[in-house]
């Protein structure tokens, strides 16, 4: 790359974090303000957000564009451009899933919504959207050869939970 376009290049990356950064900052103060708590996340994320929040959730640390790039076309066999993830984690600062901060000449990304909070979510809307299925016919749906025999036994160690509670 030349020099006059890599200069151009950081440019538009610190001009393009500052705003996101000023945006992120109103909509939280919007948000507090009007007194939402941890539900103020959208839950509807893309295919591509829920990749790059998958990565990032499997960190242990806060990660910067090249590395969380990196890790998603290498984990997904994916060859996104740096802009092209740029842009999905703008999207995902946005919607409250993800927070940056500025870190010497890179800014580094951290999760707001844990997994956990994500599949909690995820699975009660799936449970009220097929409330008439009842949890055997749910689990059944699950392909059989994804459960290994350590899930197989977690889950009848949870039922068997379940029964004690019961009586």
């Amino acid at each position: 790359m030349e020099l006059g376009s890599l200069f151009c290049y950081d440019f538009f990356n610190l001009f393009f974090a500052n705003i996101l950064e000023i945006n992120h900052i109103f909509d939280t103060l919007i948000k507090i303000c009007i007194g939402r708590g941890k539900e103020m996340f959208e839950t509807n994320l893309t295919v591509i957000e829920r990749k790059i929040m998958n990565v990032i959730w499997n960190a242990d640390h806060r990660m910067a564009l090249a590395e969380i790039r990196k890790r998603v076309n290498d984990k997904f066999n994916a060859g996104w451009k740096p802009q092209t993830i740029s842009t999905y984690l703008a999207h995902l600062i946005r919607k409250g899933w993800l927070s940056m901060e500025r870190s010497g000449k890179v800014f580094l990304y951290t999760p707001e919504i844990s997994a956990e909070d994500c599949l909690n979510e995820d699975l009660n809307s799936l449970f009220e959207y097929y409330s008439e299925m009842n949890l055997v016919d749910f689990l059944n749906t699950f392909p059989k050869e994804k459960l290994c025999n350590k899930e197989r036994n977690n889950i009848r160690i949870l039922l068997n939970q379940y029964d004690c509670a019961d009586k």
